[in-house]
């Protein structure tokens, strides 16, 4: 939320330049297509409900399905028969160690990292930054709320940001403009914007426990 104070009403114009257009632009010549079209692949929502249907469907399998180690394996032999070779090669026997539920893991890790890259910088800027809008720049926006005080722009500032503060808003100030605006920027619950990456970074340490578990761990 911004905030402009000013002695003068602000002029009313239907049209503004555009802002923050240099943001949608930066850095994506530096990287070369074949891996900019690689990581929008791991990058996919699609693929990652796609490697959860799997991962939840083989963990299915693993509980439901007698594992080597838990269960004696002549047990298992007198169980599933002549078919006890056929799904012992395709791992059903010892789901979690087996090379295609490792597969899906890391494939899930690397589509949840690069995921969480493309918008945690977005989110980090969203957090942190500080947009001050001019009264002109207000003036043109389509959802704003003017109020007329008959106090100066000091007594109504200070009213203001009582008011902000005691709805436990941040309240900034930039530096006074030469036309004497007094530029206020109210924020509040931007660092629960990183609630997602903390979330994402327990799934990767989990996945990383789990494939370290496969290759140096013991029954």
């Amino acid at each position: 939320m911004s905030l402009s104070l000013s002695e003068k009403p602000a002029p009313k114009k239907a049209e503004t330049q555009a802002i923050e257009e240099k943001q949608n632009n930066s850095g994506s010549s530096a990287i070369p297509k074949i891996i900019r079209d690689t990581l929008a692949c791991f990058r996919s929502v699609q693929l990652a409900i796609t490697l959860l249907a799997l991962l939840a469907v083989a963990t299915l399998a693993g509980v439901f399905l007698p594992q080597e180690g838990l269960v004696d394996i002549a047990q298992i032999k007198r169980d599933f028969g002549p078919n006890y070779r056929m799904m012992k090669a395709m791992g059903l026997f010892n789901v979690y160690s087996s090379y295609w539920f490792i597969t899906l893991e890391v494939l899930f890790f690397f589509n949840l990292l690069f995921g969480s890259f493309k918008w945690l910088r977005p989110a980090a800027l969203a957090a942190t930054q500080k947009s001050f809008c001019t009264a002109r720049q207000i003036s043109a926006a389509k959802e704003r709320i003017q109020v007329e005080s008959s106090q100066s722009v000091e007594a109504t500032a200070a009213q203001v940001i009582g008011l902000l503060k005691s709805a436990r808003y941040q309240v900034h100030e930039a530096a006074k403009s030469p036309d004497g605006e007094r530029l206020l920027y109210a924020t509040k619950g931007n660092w629960s914007r990183f609630g997602p990456a903390v979330a994402h970074t327990g799934i990767l340490l989990l996945l990383i426990a789990s494939v370290y578990g496969v290759f140096t761990g013991f029954k």
